[in-house]
């Protein structure tokens, strides 16, 4: 079935985009939801006039994008996060936790479009892509703190300290040896 999609739809493609789906995805969930439109070519010369309005739609998106792209390549984030010795984070900064971030910040962004270039896992500088648009990609700067008052880890117990031994001494032997011949 043959759709023009009216919104952005992921792993789909962009506004006025022309696709061939499923119908029962088209029928069920596409053009229900408003995110399509179906090709036909009763409706060609309407297709033509809406292709223009989607195409002013995605240029205003991709503008509003831009903007956004900007404000958030000025900003710089920080998050504290219980590390350890030498930097290591207990567990690692998520893209829920970089969301709500953002969101405390004044940005509206999913967290399925914040992706790291690497876990992030230790204590310092760190590097995300933030996509706001399908053709609008920006690079963000968060720094990771460690908690203050926080011991960073237990110091590693010694061998003396952690497995005490006890060899039986002479003495204990032979008592042990006197009380089992008394009794039998």
């Amino acid at each position: 079935m043959k759709i023009i999609l009216t919104q952005d739809v992921p792993n789909l493609g962009v506004i006025g985009d022309q696709v061939q789906v499923k119908p029962g995805y088209a029928r069920n969930y596409l053009l229900p939801k408003g995110k399509a439109i179906l090709a036909t070519s009763k409706k060609s010369k309407e297709l033509q006039h809406r292709m223009q309005f989607f195409e002013k739609l995605r240029q205003a998106a991709i503008e509003e994008a831009k903007g956004e792209a900007q404000k958030l390549k000025e900003l710089q984030l920080e998050i504290t996060k219980k590390a350890g010795t030498g930097g290591r984070l207990f567990g690692s900064v998520t893209n829920k936790e970089l969301a709500d971030l953002l969101k405390e910040k004044g940005f509206d962004i999913i967290r399925r479009n914040i992706i790291p270039y690497e876990p992030i896992k230790t204590v310092g500088n760190h590097t995300v892509s933030v996509k706001l648009h399908t053709t609008v990609k920006v690079d963000v700067n968060i720094q990771v703190l460690a908690e203050a008052g926080e011991p960073e880890s237990p110091p590693p117990a010694q061998e003396d300290e952690a497995l005490p031994t006890e060899t039986p001494s002479t003495e204990d032997v032979a008592v042990e040896e006197d009380s089992t011949e008394e009794l039998g």
